[in-house]
Order: structure tokens, then C-alpha cells, then sequence
């Protein structure tokens, strides 16, 4: 990671009132996803048609919907990875802009309604 990149990610850590720490756990624990016999491919949800959100650019000043975002599919253990490494947010039809956990929560909820088995030993068992 070059240092201005660094720098961006720990900014952001800071003004979602996350610390070093809880990204390594995240980092740690998608590891483990990876690692373990869960299968990947079931886990996987399109952010828009499955989720009803939009993926959503944070400036400083708005927040501007991505056009044509190039990542539709996401998983619980990866999306922190568009809060923290590329600044993006999720928003529904209404505006209401999402937290971290809150999209976490909704692919909770989504891999329980349609009986997918998301839990791994030691991640959110």
C-alpha cells in the first residue's frame, strides 16, 4: 500500500468510528471465509437487483451515484472493502444512505431468508 493510500484508508476508518484493529479482524476473518468449506459461489449477491441498493461514490461535499460501478456482486465477509479501500456507500431508491453494518445486517437477513449457510467456525457464529 503506497502511504497516500494508507493514509485515505485510516481516514476513513476514522469517520466510520472504526479502528486499525477492527480492520484487521475484518481482513482476518474474510481470510478465514476464504479458506474455509463455505461455498463461495452461493454467497454472493448482486448489490442491486437482490439488495434494491445503489453503489454510491463519498466525496467530501455529496455523494454521486456510479454510473456503471465495474464490482455488482458482494459477500458478507467482502463488503467492507468498498467502505474502507474504494470510499463507497450504499444508498436505496429513497436516498437513505447505509452504514458498513447495516449492509452487513442486510445480507444477514438475505442469506437467512433464502436458507444459505453464511457462518464459518469463529465468523459471526
Amino acid at each position: 500500500m503506497n502511504e497516500e493510500f494508507r493514509k485515505e484508508v485510516f481516514k476513513r476508518l476514522e469517520q466510520m468510528g472504526l479502528t486499525k484493529k477492527d480492520l484487521f479482524i475484518k481482513e482476518k476473518n474474510l481470510r478465514k471465509f476464504i479458506k474455509s468449506n463455505l461455498d463461495h459461489y452461493k454467497l454472493i449477491v448482486d448489490i442491486e437487483k437482490d439488495l434494491g441498493l445503489i453503489q454510491c461514490r463519498k466525496t467530501d461535499k455529496s455523494i454521486r451515484k456510479i454510473k456503471n460501478p465495474v464490482i455488482i456482486k458482494v459477500n458478507l465477509y467482502t463488503v467492507f472493502k468498498f467502505y474502507i479501500n474504494l470510499g463507497h456507500v450504499f444508498r436505496d431508491k429513497n436516498k437513505r444512505v447505509y452504514s458498513m453494518e447495516e449492509v452487513e445486517q442486510l445480507l444477514i437477513d438475505y442469506y437467512e431468508k433464502n436458507n444459505i449457510d453464511y457462518k464459518t467456525q469463529g465468523i459471526y457464529a
